[in-house]
């Protein structure tokens, strides 16, 4: 894939598909650029299962997953199917693509793994325990990369210049991303302060 543009530009950030394998930071990406930008986060994996990973009927979660797209504003994390992907793709204005080295998204996967044995992930229904979807996860992260990776890319790809496509390659380049957002975000938000704390302009003569 051709290097990412020097973005990220902010004017067309309002409805960011945030999409990649699993462990690579997705959530926790979207959960950050929803606060930075002050977009609504929706996640597939909430809608996907239901208490006790009892999946969600496919008819449900498709009506879920129009409703969000059809919104002028929102953030999406999550892979769904290809059908969606196009979809989303093609009514968002920023694709955020994760595409780690492998062993990263392992190595992330197991972490949060671990870490929510002892708490219940907040994008995830109730009674559902992290440790019983260890293998299928480990599985599917194998399965993403060398399957369904090379499409996705070819999708993103196509996108441009109609998106913006931030293509994140490693952890170093999440960080920054933030970093520029927050910044931009930050001073966008003073400018507007600035502009609604101005005086009014007043030609009338002086009455001292």
């Amino acid at each position: 894939m051709d290097p990412p543009p020097p973005g990220p530009d902010l004017n067309r950030m309002r409805r960011l598909a945030v999409i990649g394998n699993a462990g690579g930071g997705k959530s926790t990406l979207a959960g950050n650029l929803g606060r930075m930008l002050d977009l609504p986060v929706h996640s597939l994996d909430g809608i996907k299962w239901g208490p006790g990973w009892v999946p969600v009927p496919a008819a449900e979660v498709e009506r879920r997953c129009r409703e969000w797209i059809a919104g002028e504003n929102w953030i999406i994390d999550g892979f769904g199917t290809w059908e969606f992907i196009e979809a989303e793709f093609a009514r968002a204005d920023t694709i955020v693509l994760l595409d780690l080295p492998l062993p990263v998204h392992y190595g992330w996967a197991i972490k949060r793994q671990f870490r929510d044995l002892f708490r219940p992930r907040p994008d995830l229904p109730a009674n559902c325990p992290m440790i019983r979807m260890t293998v299928p996860l480990l599985k599917t992260i194998w399965f993403t990369h060398k399957l369904a990776r090379p499409k996705l890319l070819q999708l993103a790809v196509a996108e441009r210049p109609r998106r913006q496509v931030l293509h994140l390659r490693s952890p170093g380049e999440i960080r920054d991303l933030l970093r520029r957002v927050g910044g931009l975000a930050a001073a966008r938000q003073h400018h507007a302060s600035g502009k609604a704390a101005a005086p009014a302009s007043n030609d009338a003569p002086d009455a001292r």
